[in-house]
């Protein structure tokens, strides 16, 4: 259940309660932004996004037409890491390309931000919230590698076994020995039937340990939200 308001420019959703097994979708003309799938879609069909890109979108819609400072976006899209500004225009180039000849609904204010325009209302879904694409990988932002990893089949399968049976597994060592790089190539190698999110999570600039549930959960929060089945 919806309602919202209109003027000349802009009419913005404001969400009632959503019923059990029903999830929010922002949806302006021929285009859905799909929060929980993490999906931007243009007349019922996927239109491919990046996962940086999907989040700066996102923030953008519902920012419900305001507009989100560049600094803003940073930290809400990489969390506390430092990334240069050329960073962040590579993202929002590839968004306006996906919008293709709607392009200019993603406005720029030169030297502060930008925003996202059109008459956007919040409509709820019912579920189930499988992929809508027939063959659409699950989400991950893992790197690719930029190395071999060699030798470690083995150890790679045994990772996989034990988070199949336990919520959360921890690599211990010394520094240097491969932690992260078996890690990581374990998320890039799920098993055969496995559908699941792989969601790489910085942690390094964190000084306060208190702080670390929380910014897992906001890297997360799209695909957390009604899914729960990422590792």
């Amino acid at each position: 259940m919806v309602s919202w308001t209109e003027n000349d420019e802009t009419a913005w959703a404001v969400p009632m309660m959503a019923e059990p097994g029903q999830r929010p979708v922002y949806i302006y003309a021929q285009w859905e932004i799909d929060l929980v799938r993490r999906e931007l879609r243009s007349a019922g069909e996927l239109v491919p996004l990046g996962g940086r890109a999907f989040e700066i979108l996102a923030e953008l819609v519902q920012a419900e037409g305001q507009l989100v400072t560049k600094n803003d976006l940073t930290e809400r899209v990489w969390r506390g890491v430092f990334v240069e500004e050329s960073a962040l225009r590579v993202h929002i180039a590839a968004i306006r390309k996906a919008l293709g000849p709607d392009r200019d609904m993603l406005s720029t204010t030169v030297g502060r931000g930008y925003r996202l325009l059109g008459a956007w209302r919040i409509r709820h879904m019912d579920a189930p919230l499988q992929s809508a694409a027939t063959g659409l990988l699950p989400s991950t932002n893992i790197p690719s590698a930029s190395f071999d990893l060699i030798g470690r089949t083995a150890a790679i399968a045994h990772l996989w076994r034990l988070l199949s049976a336990y919520r959360v597994v921890s690599l211990v060592g010394p520094g240097g020995i491969g932690k992260t790089a078996l890690a990581l190539e374990a998320a890039r190698t799920p098993p055969t039937g496995l559908a699941a999110d792989r969601l790489l999570v910085e942690l390094a600039s964190l000084s306060d340990p208190k702080l670390v549930c929380s910014v897992i959960a906001r890297r997360a929060r799209h695909q957390a939200r009604g899914r729960g089945d990422f590792a």
